[in-house]
């Protein structure tokens, strides 16, 4: 009995002894697994002959105008714990800081390629001035189960093009409907009944008693002293065909047009119309309201 007993505590100390060897290698593989050679070697390439600044060109927009390429750290130096997962995020700021970088996940990928138009926009959603060169900062961070390690940071001058794209007409600072379509006719000064609405930066709205199948036209003066410019329809097209909407033109005197434009014609029915013109792609509606 007494042998029994002494055999189930050497068992005990045995098993207290393996549990104990086996934490400490635990231990030993944690600590080396964050040892070697952990670090990212970033390369980046522009197709200029300074490699440190750039030009985009809207023209261009498919062009390959950066590459990078990075190293995957060397962690272990124990093959028996095997690879650790890791994942790549790439991070590109206008400051070093890297406060408010715009980041792209690589997952495993270890390179990667811009054409004009992506990089662009990129350079665009980070608040970039356009046409003025713009300094610019790349970096990989390689994030895995051990930690978060940082590459080399490359640094570079761009100069971006904006993605505004300007309006088809020059928005004007007011905008006035005239004509025989009015009910007070071609008086002026004009009422505010008759002056539109700036509802954006490029956009007028008005809503307003129309007579129908009548001309009218809109200019900017909301004294009526001074008719040019005007707006119309383009002498090719067919008024009565778009009284619901469609393209105009600037006209008056100096402009491409020369008081060559048509008036816009009403829809069929007397009514209240709201009208909207978009000066950034040059079109109109007509609605009518309830």
């Amino acid at each position: 009995m007494k042998s029994l007993k002494h055999m189930k505590t050497t068992y005990k100390i045995i098993a207290l002894i393996f549990f104990l060897t086996g934490l400490l290698s635990c231990k030993k593989d944690l600590a080396v697994a964050t040892k070697g050679n952990a670090q990212i070697a970033l390369k980046v390439a522009l197709p200029t002959a300074s490699g440190t600044s750039l030009t985009l060109i809207k023209e261009d927009s498919a062009l390959v105008v950066l590459t990078a390429q990075w190293s995957k750290p060397q962690y272990l130096t124990d093959s028996a714990l095997g690879n650790i997962a890791m994942r790549y995020v790439l991070q590109i700021d206008i400051s070093n800081a890297f406060a408010k970088p715009y980041q792209i996940d690589f997952a495993t990928n270890r390179d990667s390629a811009f054409n004009t138009y992506h990089l662009n926009a990129i350079l665009n959603q980070l608040g970039c001035t356009p046409e003025i060169a713009n300094p610019i900062f790349i970096r990989v961070n390689c994030i895995s189960s051990v930690d978060t390690i940082s590459s080399n940071i490359y640094s570079f001058s761009a100069v971006p093009y904006s993605l505004i794209v300007p309006p088809k007409i020059t928005v004007p600072d007011a905008l006035v409907i005239t004509g025989a379509a009015i009910p007070g006719g071609w008086v002026t000064p004009f009422p505010e009944s008759q002056r539109f609405s700036k509802t954006t930066t490029t956009t007028y709205t008005l809503t307003t008693e129309l007579l129908g199948g009548k001309q009218y036209e809109l200019i900017t003066d909301i004294n009526g002293n001074s008719w040019t410019p005007v707006y119309h329809i383009a002498p090719t097209d067919d008024p009565a065909a778009i009284v619901y909407g469609g393209s105009f033109i600037e006209d008056g005197d100096g402009t491409v047009y020369n008081w060559s434009g048509k008036q816009f014609i009403t829809p069929p029915d007397n009514g209240i119309y709201k009208l909207t013109f978009n000066f950034q792609t040059a079109t109109f509606t007509v609605e009518k309201q309830p």
